[in-house]
């Protein structure tokens, strides 16, 4: 018997020049699931065909497109009062969405529109819940995540909302990697366990794709104390369970991060970190602005197009007590590293 051809000759040509060609931005969903040309007569050529299939496609970087659409998100998030940004790095790589639907009998959690992997604030939710429930927060959660009732007019929704974990550009050379699982014991797992596992039963590679390189998170509340505490959870239940498919393999788990809390690559390539519980200071003789906490940093304020840009999050009665008094006391500021100096990107009231 024949290969099955699963696409025409035209659109199969498509598909071999996007994946052949090195500098190709395709969409990696698209051919993930479009993209296998044929379906093997001989089943045992069809392990191999899938590995061969998801290697090409992890093979492809991101787009610029993708990169311009997180920029745009981190901006929002980043200058938003009532959103706690932070990165988070795989210890390893990240099966996400491992059940869904897919011609090579394997899938990843993607994007419809960039084909980029991404982890799906329920999924968050999720893990941060269940991770409070261990440890004992039950007051908290039903707060946090919302909670269940007996008729439709008892349900409630949690108080902060988790945002979708973007990839974060560059953090590897491609988001996608493959991975193969072998199944050493595959009849002993089919018949679950009626057969027994011998040293003489003949392993199956079964090739998978991951993700890898790191993930913005993000989680919104208007009260600052439930963000943080929201951020928290996930972010012990990240590093100490992991999330997504195989966690007991070690699969899905983060590394502790490398730098401060809320230090994020940011807009137009630059670093942006966030200063919680600082002093800042207004000097009207030079336009400056100005804080100690850390390194200290400054920034110059000549008109209202600059203050509005730098002082914007801020209520219209702390900018008028700044002005009169010439300070402001537990606050929190962005700012970016320029050469070897700080300057103050933006500047927001109590923790964000």
């Amino acid at each position: 018997m024949p290969d099955t051809a699963l696409c025409r000759k035209h659109v199969g040509a498509l598909f071999e020049s996007a994946l052949s060609n090195a500098a190709s931005t395709a969409h990696p969903g698209l051919l993930l699931s479009r993209g296998v040309g044929v379906w093997p007569a001989d089943k045992t050529k069809k392990g191999e065909l899938f590995q061969e299939h998801i290697k090409r496609v992890a093979s492809l970087k991101v787009s610029d497109i993708y990169k311009a659409a997180y920029q745009r998100w981190f901006q929002t998030a980043g200058t938003t009062s009532s959103i706690v940004v932070w990165p988070g790095e795989l210890n390893g790589r990240l099966f996400i969405g491992m059940g869904g639907a897919s011609v090579i009998e394997t899938a990843i959690t993607l994007s419809r529109t960039y084909g980029v992997p991404f982890i799906p604030g329920s999924a968050q939710k999720g893990l941060a819940s269940a991770y409070a429930k261990a440890a004992g927060l039950t007051d908290a959660c039903r707060t946090l995540f919302g909670g269940d009732g007996e008729t439709s007019d008892g349900f409630e929704s949690g108080y902060v909302i988790f945002h979708d974990a973007w990839w974060i550009p560059d953090s590897a050379e491609t988001p996608l990697v493959p991975e193969v699982v072998t199944v050493h014991h595959p009849e002993y797992y089919k018949e679950a366990g009626a057969t027994d596992a011998t040293d003489f039963d003949s392993p199956i590679p079964n090739g998978q794709i991951a993700a890898r390189g790191q993930f913005l998170f993000a989680v919104e509340c208007a009260d600052p104390d439930w963000a943080a505490l929201a951020r928290d959870l996930l972010g012990r239940a990240l590093l100490e369970w992991g999330i997504g498919g195989k966690t007991n393999a070690g699969y899905g788990v983060f590394v502790p991060p490398a730098v401060p809390a809320h230090v994020v690559q940011t807009w137009e390539g630059a670093t942006v970190t966030t200063w919680e519980g600082a002093t800042v200071t207004w000097n009207p003789g030079n336009s400056t602005l100005s804080t100690t906490a850390n390194e200290g940093a400054t920034c110059r304020l000549p008109d209202n197009q600059a203050k509005d840009e730098v002082l914007g999050e801020l209520p219209d009665s702390l900018t008028n007590r700044l002005f009169r008094d010439r300070r402001l006391s537990n606050i929190t500021v962005f700012v970016e590293r320029v050469g070897n100096r700080y300057s103050i990107r933006s500047v927001h009231p109590g923790t964000v």
